[in-house]
């Protein structure tokens, strides 16, 4: 599944408020609920946490990629959030992060959820994604280079 499949420019935030990874789980579900039929926000971000405590998903350098499996989720959800401030994410390298994408799937749905997350981390692997998207000044700019990146990457 195409990462644009799941994420449109409603879905991209830019100008995140969080400065912490608390605020900032909050700040992602409460967006993604006023957009998409989530069964439960709390349950949301229990999973989110649940996940967080196994491991820190600031994986990349300035790019989290928080995600969880809810049950009764009927499809991909998603947003992508950008925070030129940087945000306190607990991340391996100990940096803040700027850009966020944030997916959830259906507990179910574990090959479906590792295949997002597999194009997700394609594109920021991508040196140039992040300088790229963290200069978007609106969704559609930000949308727009999400879209060139999946192309380039051919995903």
């Amino acid at each position: 599944m195409r990462i644009t499949d799941v994420i449109l420019p409603r879905d991209i935030m830019v100008g995140l408020k969080s400065r912490n990874k608390t605020d900032l789980f909050n700040e992602i579900v409460d967006f993604l609920a006023e957009e998409e039929d989530l069964p439960n926000t709390d349950s949301v971000k229990k999973a989110l946490w649940a996940r967080e405590k196994m491991l820190s998903t600031g994986i990349m350098p300035k790019i989290a990629l928080p995600h969880a499996q809810i049950k009764g989720l009927k499809k991909t959800v998603g947003m992508i959030g950008l925070s030129r401030e940087g945000i306190e994410y607990e991340t391996l390298d100990g940096e803040p992060v700027h850009i966020v994408m944030f997916f959830a799937d259906d507990e179910m749905d574990s090959v479906g959820h590792l295949q997002t997350l597999r194009n997700a981390a394609q594109l920021a692997s991508n040196p140039r994604f992040y300088s790229r998207m963290i200069q978007a000044m609106t969704s559609m700019e930000a949308y727009q280079s999400l879209k060139y990146f999946e192309e380039l990457e051919d995903i």
